[in-house]
């Protein structure tokens, strides 16, 4: 994911900063991919629909939950 991000920042016109907690690599793999492909799908949506020229993407996970966050 970060990979990704790094690529849209330096070739589109949305920068996207991130935080994204380390203890997601600690959940399983298929939320893992869930994360990912729905994290994808909000930065389409807004590089497509948005006016904003910078984006906020977090991912925190909690004792209970995890948060997915992304403001444009």
């Amino acid at each position: 994911l970060k990979e990704h991000i790094t690529y849209v920042n330096e070739n589109g016109s949305i920068i996207f900063e991130y935080y994204i907690d380390e203890q997601v690599n600690q959940c399983n793999k298929s939320l893992q991919i869930s994360l990912y492909r729905i994290t994808l799908e909000l930065m389409r949506n807004v590089v497509k629909h948005a006016q904003a020229t910078k984006a906020t993407i977090q991912i925190i996970v909690h004792s209970d939950n995890i948060q997915l966050q992304v403001e444009d």
